[in-house]
């Protein structure tokens, strides 16, 4: 049984796994281009700068990057936790004590935290920070805040702890599948753009076998004499067995 192909991406009927096979020839294309200036050189006068080929860099670097999932590490989010379980008890101690003073305050902000060990010691911070930020209608709230500032409490340490908190809280995220996926595809299809344009123009422009080699955009057959020509590629977006130049393609 033929393998199924995963879906077509274009009227054309361009599959998936063709598509994928972009990555791997930009990085041919792009790297010949380094090793061989010379090439290089016949593409200038068709625009092929600076600006061009690091553009062409960058789009390659997109389709890795497009599944890399931007998600906080195991051991970030240990260390978060960790940090928080330590800041935990000293200072709950410390806010209950500078709020002495300021009942209304400590009623509103110090109600039923009590230091707790481990990941629980999360929720008493983060607890602690909504309090605060609602604190302001509270009786001598200002005076209240501008003490716990000078013990340390103060807008600076508090945006410290939340970015804390919300490392701790990100270890339960679910990755979406479906954004990634859409990505790693549209970041595959811009390469695709860049990669046909200049392919197909250095197919036209440069005449040097050798060149065409070394950008991947041609191959030398593998036995024969010395007038065997070189195999041109066909276009990396269309499926073999749907190129009507495949010498090994049915007759209808």
């Amino acid at each position: 049984m033929a393998k199924q192909k995963r879906r077509a991406l274009t009227a054309a009927g361009i599959s998936f796994e063709t598509l994928e096979q972009t990555p791997m020839r930009a990085t041919a294309f792009l790297f010949g281009l380094v090793a061989e200036p010379r090439a290089r050189g016949i593409l200038v006068p068709k625009g092929y700068d600076d600006a061009e080929h690091n553009r062409g860099f960058r789009l390659l670097e997109g389709v890795a990057n497009s599944r890399t999932e931007n998600r906080v590490t195991d051991l970030e989010v240990n260390s978060a936790i960790a940090e928080l379980d330590n800041w935990d008890e000293p200072n709950i101690r410390l806010l209950r004590a500078s709020l002495r003073r300021f009942p209304e305050v400590s009623a509103h902000v110090m109600t039923g935290i009590e230091p707790i060990a481990g990941p629980g010691a999360v929720l008493n911070v983060d607890t602690i920070l909504k309090r605060v930020d609602t604190v302001g209608g509270v009786k001598n709230a200002s005076a209240a805040l501008a003490v716990l500032a000078k013990r340390g409490f103060d807008e600076a340490e508090r945006k410290r702890l939340a970015a804390l908190v919300k490392i701790a809280k990100t270890g339960g995220e679910v990755p979406d599948t479906k954004t990634s996926d859409d990505a790693y595809e549209q970041a595959l299809l811009a390469l695709r753009e860049w990669y046909d344009e200049w392919s197909e123009i250095a197919r036209l422009t440069i005449k040097r076998r050798d060149y065409l080699i070394r950008l991947g955009l041609a191959e030398r057959r593998s036995s024969g004499g010395e007038d065997d020509l070189d195999i041109v590629d066909p276009t990396p977006f269309l499926d073999p067995t749907e190129d009507p130049t495949d010498p090994n393609k049915p007759k209808t």
